[in-house]
């Protein structure tokens, strides 16, 4: 009768270490997926970095350059040309900034009085939504509020609280001060 109790005690020992086992394997395989679930999070914030300052560094690159085609463009004399003239120097500068829809001189009270697109001459501009705000101590790219269109002329802005969809064309516009002299 002494035989039966140390097989049931050997079989209480080997389903107790194959559950010790299963638990060791469990609580392994569980901290492994923690810790790399961890390292591809933290991956992906890292990716996510990466590809935020690629961007950033490509809009930096892109306002310089729509900075310097808008200087350029403004470079002669807009007081001694007509608004015909002023819109065929437009359009040339488009020709080597192929980024940019259109170029337009836009007055005082935002209308637009040159423009490489001859429908958007007259329309009127709300230059109050721009950023940063006009005549700060150096002249800078000013960004306006996103319009749904492909121009001026087709276009509308954009509100908050209406976005444009996803499919719909859209652009910002920018501008860059030019003080004329009158005398």
């Amino acid at each position: 009768m002494n035989k039966p109790r140390p097989l049931v005690l050997r079989r209480w020992v080997f389903f107790g270490a194959m559950a010790a086992l299963a638990s060791v394997v469990v609580v392994l395989t569980a901290q492994f997926q923690l810790h790399h679930r961890a390292e591809e999070i933290e991956g992906q914030f890292d990716a996510a970095a990466l590809n935020t300052r690629a961007f950033e560094d490509h809009l930096s690159q892109s306002f310089n350059v729509i900075d310097l085609t808008l200087v350029n463009a403004a470079d002669s004399d807009l007081t001694q040309v007509t608004a015909a003239g002023a819109s065929k120097g437009f359009i040339a500068a488009l020709r080597l900034a192929p980024y940019l829809r259109s170029v337009a001189l836009i007055d005082a009270t935002g209308t637009i009085v040159a423009s490489s697109n001859a429908r958007n001459l007259g329309r009127t501009v709300a230059l109050g939504g721009f950023l940063p705000a006009p005549h700060d101590a150096a002249p800078a790219l000013r960004v306006g509020p996103p319009w749904v269109g492909r121009d001026f002329a087709d276009g509308r802005p954009s509100p908050p609280e209406q976005p444009a969809s996803v499919d719909a064309a859209t652009f910002l516009p920018v501008a860059r001060e030019v003080v004329l002299d009158d005398g």
